[in-house]
């Protein structure tokens, strides 16, 4: 799982971690411009998934994999939402 790849990674912060998954998926680094677009969103699903636990858990348990428990639920199911935004991406879609 990329959102779940991206947490765990290297870079101490948020915002470079949303930065390798951009990079994963697309094989750049993200401008300013998306990168603040993408901090804007992982915040504001964190905000909602904050206040609702039960959606939160509900996403992030979709699919055969088993989640990785020691990951905050909010925080994760905010960035598979990040994700999820960068691999809809037309540039990820069709990279060559």
């Amino acid at each position: 799982r990329l959102a779940e790849r991206a947490m765990t990674s290297d870079p101490a912060d948020l915002a470079g971690k949303i930065g390798l998954a951009f990079r994963l998926a697309t094989c750049r680094k993200p401008t300013a411009d998306e990168s603040a677009v993408l901090l804007d969103t992982y915040q504001a699903h964190l905000a909602n998934y904050q206040q609702n636990n039960a959606a939160a858990e509900a996403l992030v348990n979709i699919g055969e994999t088993k989640r990785n428990a020691s990951l905050d639920v909010p925080q994760l199911a905010s960035m598979t939402l990040v994700c999820n935004l960068i691999l809809n991406l037309d540039e990820t879609v069709t990279k060559e």
